[in-house]
């Protein structure tokens, strides 16, 4: 409820950003927690929860690299 208070007051901008490192970042941790349960039901990792942790990790770096990037173009 905090977090949702909190960016109802930024700026849309940094919002923006921060929505778009979140989203990467929950589904990072859905696809590791989706890991460890196959791993602890069934004694195998499974393809569809490697899949998603790939997915958030990429999804991840890629928009910190593009956020990098933005900054070093406009330096405030």
């Amino acid at each position: 409820m905090i977090h949702i208070i909190i960016l109802m007051t930024m700026n849309t901008d940094h919002r923006k950003s921060t929505l778009k490192t979140i989203l990467p970042v929950i589904v990072l941790a859905l696809g590791i927690v989706l890991l460890v349960l196959n791993i602890v039901i069934e004694d195998e990792p499974g393809a569809l929860p490697l899949a998603v942790t790939l997915i958030g990790a990429i999804w991840l770096v890629v928009q910190r690299v593009a956020a990098s990037k933005r900054k070093s173009e406009h330096p405030r």
